[in-house]
C-alpha cells in the first residue's frame, strides 16, 4: 500500500462514545493499522486529555482518576465544571504541541475522545448555556486545522456496565446526540458505528466507512471484545 493514500485520506479521525462503547479498542486497532500500512506517514495517536507521560494531559487524566500525589487539591475538592475546564486546558496544550505539528507535517492524528466528551459529561451537571462557552474556548483552536471525521461508537449496553448505570448511559448518549446534531449542521462528517456484534465485524465496518482497504484486526493492538 502506498503512503500517499493515508496523506490524501482522513487525516484527523476522532472516536467518541459513552464509556464502554468500544471506542478505545477501535482506536488502538486503527493506530496499529496506520503504523503497519503507512509506516512513512507521521502518526499521532492519543487518548484525550493525554496519555504521554509528562504532559499536562497525562497529569489531568491521573488527577481525574485520583492517581496524583497528596500535594495540592484532591479530586473531591474540585467542582465538576472546574474539572472539565482542566480537560479543556489539556486539550489546547495537545492541539498546539502535538496535533497541529503532526498535521502540518502531512501526518495523521487519531484521538480517543474529543471536545465532545467535555460537552457530554459537563451536560450531566450543567445547562447548555454554561457548557457551550467552556467547549468554545477549545473549539477556537480546532478551527485552523482540517475538519475531523468523527466516529461515534454506540452500544445498547455498555461493556463497562459495572461502572456506569443504565440511566447515566442513556443520559450521556442523549447529550452526545445533541453535539452530533450540532456538528452535522457545521458540515462535520459524523459516522455512527454500532458495536453490537463481534469486534471483528465492527472493525471491518470501520475500515469500510473510512474508505480504507480491509486488513485483519491486529492481534497486538489489544483489540478484544470487552475493551471500552
Amino acid at each position: 500500500m502506498q503512503s500517499e493514500g493515508a496523506a490524501t485520506g482522513p487525516r484527523l479521525i476522532v472516536f467518541e462514545g459513552v464509556d464502554g462503547a468500544g471506542k478505545t479498542t477501535l482506536h488502538r486497532a486503527l493506530a496499529e493499522y496506520f503504523r503497519v500500512q503507512y509506516p512513512e506517514v507521521p502518526l499521532y495517536a492519543d487518548v484525550f486529555p493525554g496519555s504521554v507521560p509528562g504532559t499536562l494531559g497525562e497529569w489531568v487524566y491521573r488527577f481525574h482518576h485520583g492517581q496524583t500525589t497528596s500535594e495540592g487539591p484532591q479530586l473531591e475538592q474540585v467542582s465538576p465544571a472546574a474539572l472539565q475546564l482542566l480537560h479543556v486546558a489539556a486539550h489546547v496544550d495537545q492541539i498546539q504541541r502535538r496535533i497541529a505539528p503532526t498535521l502540518r507535517a502531512g501526518g495523521v492524528v487519531l484521538l480517543d475522545r474529543y471536545w465532545w466528551s467535555t460537552y457530554a459529561y459537563s451536560r450531566m451537571t450543567l445547562p447548555p448555556e454554561k457548557v457551550w462557552p467552556m467547549v468554545n474556548a477549545e473549539r477556537a483552536f480546532w478551527r485552523d486545522l482540517p475538519q475531523p471525521v468523527a466516529v461515534y461508537v454506540s452500544r445498547g449496553v455498555s461493556l463497562k456496565a459495572k461502572e456506569i448505570a443504565p440511566e447515566a448511559h442513556a443520559q450521556l448518549a442523549a447529550h452526545y446526540h445533541e453535539v452530533m446534531d450540532f456538528e452535522r449542521e457545521q458540515g462535520v462528517e459524523v459516522i455512527e458505528l454500532e458495536n453490537e456484534g463481534s469486534v471483528e465485524e465492527t472493525w471491518y465496518r470501520l475500515l469500510d466507512v473510512l474508505h480504507l482497504p480491509r486488513q485483519p484486526l491486529a492481534a497486538r493492538s489489544g483489540a478484544t471484545q470487552g475493551v471500552g
